[in-house]
């Protein structure tokens, strides 16, 4: 489960408890946005950054917050040679409305996965 972003830890139980059927549909919909990424590498890129991006913690965060995982993302794809370009993926996740693109580099996460 580590390994899965927060957006996308969907329970339909929880604690023992069963979660309302909506709510359950609704976390599901915030995901849309994985399924249109393309080929599956891309779609695993797309959920490197958004795991990146999670583990920032704060409300808002840069660009250059983001490069600050880049030996992260290269021990985990040791054949690509263009990290930084990857990270860039921010711009996706904001036109997907998973991020809101605050100004001069810098993001806010928009979806909440809890």
């Amino acid at each position: 489960m580590s390994n899965i972003p927060e957006i996308g830890k969907i329970f339909f139980v929880q604690n023992g408890v069963r979660k309302n059927k909506d709510e359950v549909l609704e976390k599901w919909s915030k995901t849309d946005f994985v399924k249109a990424a393309g080929n599956v590498e891309s779609k695993g890129w797309l959920l490197d950054v958004l795991m990146c991006v999670e583990k920032i913690k704060q409300a808002e965060f840069s660009l250059e917050d983001v490069y600050g995982f880049e030996e992260v993302v290269q021990a985990k794809h040791p054949s690509n040679n263009n990290e930084r370009r990857r990270l860039s993926a921010v711009a996706v996740l904001r036109d997907k409305g998973v991020l809101d693109f605050v100004g001069r580099g810098q993001y806010r996460m928009k979806l909440k996965g809890r």
